[in-house]
Order: C-alpha cells, then sequence, then structure tokens
C-alpha cells in the first residue's frame, strides 16, 4: 500500500492529498469514491496523521446510535452550538467571560460525542480505500513547494526524507489538496503570531506539524485566517486517562480535566498543597463516581471511564501541569467546497484545503469532538462538491 519515494519519477494524476491526517484520510477516500486518480503525500511512516494521537472523541450530528438514545439532534442545533460559541470569544465580551470559560468549558447543548477507543481504527478504516489501484501513496516524503502555472496550482514537489537530494513533480489535474495540519510543532512559525515564550511551550503532536500546508498555500495567494488562535492545553503525564482529577496549588479542582494523581495527604506534602483542600477535592470526585450522576456537577465534566474509577487506591500518582499546545486554527479561508480563496475572496484554481489547513472551522473545538469530526467530514465535503 505504500511507496517509496527516494526512486519516484515525476508523474501526472488527477489529484494530489498532501497529509493524511482526518481531512486527508476523508479526501482520499472522497476522491476514490468520484473515480479519481490519486497520490497521496504523508511525511510520516505510516497514515493516520495526528488523529491516532487524539482522545478518539468525534462529534457527528443526528447519527443513528444517537437516534437510539433518543437523542434528537440537528443540523440547526449544531451550528447554534457553533455560533454561540465563537460569539462568546469574540472581543465584544469582557475579560470576565474569559474566566468564566476557565471555570466551565463549553459543553453542546445535545450529546453528539462519539467514541473510538483505539485510535488506531481511524486510519485502519480508510485502508481500503488506499490499497485502491487508482491510489499511489508515499510515505516519508515531504512536500516542498507548490506547482503554479500563472495563478492556477497545477501540482506539488515532493521530497523523500532519507536524503535522497533530488525531488520530483507530481502534476494534479484537477487539483491540490493540503491537508498538512497545523502548526503546533514550529516554534518559529509561531512566533509570529504568539509572544515568544508561548510560542516555545510544547505541543501535543507529531513533529511534522510544521504548518508546511500553510506556508506553501500561501506562495500561491492563499488567505490565511485564525493564525493568533492557538488555544493553549494543559499538559501532564498520560494526559489522556480519564481517571483522574486536576487541582490548583491550592488543592482545588479547578476545570474540567483528564491526567493522573499520590496517596492524598501524603501527597499533598509532597507537591506542596494544602492537605485538607486536595483530600476534599478527592473526597467529592469519589463520592460524584459513587452516584449515578452522569455529569459531574463541580465541573460539567461528562468524559470519564465506564468503570468510574475512584481514586482511593495506593499508589496515587502526580504530575506537575505545565501549559502547551494541542491544536492550532489556523489556517486558509476558503468556499464552501474547501477551495482556497486569496485576500480578495477569489478562489485559487486547483488548490483546497482540510483539517487544520483550513481556517474558520477548528475554534469549535472546545465544544469536544468537532475537531475530529470536523476534519473527517471536510474532507469528503470538498469532493463531494467539486
Amino acid at each position: 500500500m505504500y511507496l517509496d519515494s527516494s526512486k519516484a519519477t515525476d508523474q501526472k494524476t488527477d489529484i494530489v492529498v498532501v497529509g493524511t491526517g482526518p481531512g486527508g484520510l476523508s479526501a482520499v477516500a472522497g476522491a476514490v469514491y468520484s473515480g479519481a486518480q490519486v497520490v497521496s503525500i504523508e511525511a510520516q511512516p505510516r497514515i493516520g496523521g495526528n488523529s491516532v494521537w487524539s482522545t478518539g472523541w468525534v462529534a457527528f450530528v443526528d447519527t443513528a446510535m444517537q437516534r437510539a438514545e433518543g437523542l434528537q439532534d440537528s443540523e440547526e442545533i449544531f451550528l447554534a452550538d457553533c455560533e454561540k460559541l465563537i460569539e462568546k470569544h469574540s472581543p465584544q465580551y469582557p475579560i470576565s467571560w474569559d474566566v468564566e470559560l476557565g471555570k466551565r468549558p463549553l459543553q453542546a447543548s445535545v450529546n453528539r460525542l462519539h467514541a473510538v477507543e483505539d485510535t488506531e481504527m481511524f486510519p485502519q478504516a480508510f485502508e481500503q480505500d488506499f490499497a485502491g489501484p487508482n491510489v499511489k501513496t508515499y510515505v516519508n516524503t515531504t512536500a516542498q513547494e507548490l506547482i503554479i502555472e500563472g495563478r492556477a496550482v497545477k501540482g506539488v514537489v515532493v521530497k523523500a526524507n532519507n536524503g535522497t537530494i533530488s525531488a520530483f513533480r507530481i502534476h494534479a489535474r484537477k487539483g491540490v489538496i493540503l491537508a498538512t495540519g497545523g502548526y503546533q510543532a514550529n516554534p518559529a512559525l509561531r512566533s509570529r503570531y504568539q509572544l515568544r515564550t508561548e510560542s516555545s511551550s510544547p505541543a501535543i503532536c507529531l513533529d511534522t506539524c510544521r504548518g508546511d500546508g500553510q506556508l506553501m498555500g500561501q506562495t500561491a495567494g492563499g488567505d490565511l485566517i485564525n493564525m493568533c488562535v492557538i488555544p493553549p492545553v494543559v499538559i501532564v503525564a498520560s494526559a489522556m486517562v480519564q481517571e483522574a482529577i486536576a487541582v490548583n496549588a491550592q488543592g482545588v479542582r479547578f476545570h474540567n480535566e483528564a491526567g493522573p494523581y499520590y496517596d492524598r495527604v501524603e501527597l499533598a506534602g509532597i507537591i506542596d498543597v494544602p492537605a485538607k483542600a486536595l483530600a476534599n477535592s478527592v473526597r467529592s470526585w469519589n463520592d460524584f463516581l459513587a452516584s449515578s450522576e452522569t455529569k459531574d456537577p463541580q465541573t460539567g465534566r461528562v468524559a470519564f471511564s465506564e468503570e468510574r474509577k475512584r481514586i482511593d487506591k495506593a499508589p496515587i500518582y502526580a504530575a506537575r501541569m505545565v501549559t502547551g499546545v494541542g491544536l492550532t486554527c489556523g489556517g486558509f479561508a476558503t468556499t464552501r467546497s474547501m477551495q482556497v480563496v486569496n485576500a480578495l475572496g477569489r478562489p485559487i484554481e486547483g488548490l483546497f484545503a482540510v483539517g487544520d489547513t483550513a481556517g474558520g472551522f477548528t475554534p469549535t473545538e472546545s465544544m469536544g469532538g468537532t475537531h475530529l469530526g470536523g476534519g473527517f467530514v471536510l474532507g469528503w465535503v470538498q469532493n463531494s462538491r467539486r
């Protein structure tokens, strides 16, 4: 299924997809569905991108699983949730609202989160598409630059990651789809949009999230938006474990968390927080887990393990939390068919962007599930609306 690009030569195809995260996976699937010839480029040794690093929560609207649970959802409800969230991030709201957001992360009005327990299933679900006769996939390969003729994008220049001197050109008859992800692993690029002290913070992502697509697309005149929107996250060891709570320096829970914990009072002395406050925080959390409630009354948290494991058996671990970056929201302004537009709003012939390389949708990710869900859906949208 995967090809070695170190000996590849110039070639032609219908569509080139650069990157195989959620947006790239579905873009390839959509192209296969339409009968197009596709060449996909992946900088990692395998397909999947950041989807395999994710928590596995995906938001989809009005699904059979929702209906089976008696949940009423619709496109209108989903869009209202998105608009409400984006509106409350706008400059017209005072700093006090930011404090409110810090205390109570926003949730969707309808439960539309679908859990994928093993995130390896994301790329596995698309293996049949990538194994098709009309698909070539070059892994360990990086896109270098776009092929631009006049004002149209006609392909991409790529190169193997193994130090091969020569690059080769892939000409695309129908267009190039940029699905290279974000730029959280590129401090130099982040420093253009963040304070230098913030741009050097650690990132939870593949090291190939360098903003390659954002940089290449600019050479064709693509209009980047939301580049300053780089939401911070709290990073701890094993940050995706669900059987945990997080406390601040006062030993008090302060947000909807996930990540592991040591023995309550003894631990308090080790990590230098008030023992009584820490013990109370753990006790209230354990009381909630022992109840039949499905929503944490203190923080509104709804994501926790099915076993509802209490924090009451040693050893209990603690890890100091630091601020980092999980994703970036900056990407290209596009049409509804995901075609990249320039600063005047005019579509650029032959250039498309999906996933984190497209701007505008990712700021809704704090609802939960819309980051992955948006990537998968928008990758398909660009094909269905051609």
